[in-house]
């Protein structure tokens, strides 16, 4: 799934981003992975950009503890 936000920032005000969530009901067996990148841009032209792999990922389980966090990828395993 992808989405994207554009916001306008200063150095005296940042930019309001709004939070993203992905839901996914996984497999057992299924290795995902989510990356961020970023853009910068100046009068509509990229002027940088990086890319960035989430390495921590919180799970809702409906069993056992409700806070686990993998890390470096979500298993998919099943509770």
């Amino acid at each position: 799934a992808t989405s994207t936000q554009t916001k306008s920032a200063h150095e005296t005000d940042p930019a309001d981003f709004v939070d993203r969530k992905l839901y996914y009901s996984a497999r057992a067996g299924d290795l995902l992975r989510g990356t961020v990148e970023i853009k910068w841009l100046r009068s509509g032209s990229v002027e940088g950009k990086v890319k960035l792999r989430i390495e921590f990922y919180s799970v809702k389980w409906t069993v056992g503890a409700p806070d686990y966090v993998f890390e470096d990828a979500c298993t998919g395993v099943s509770d």
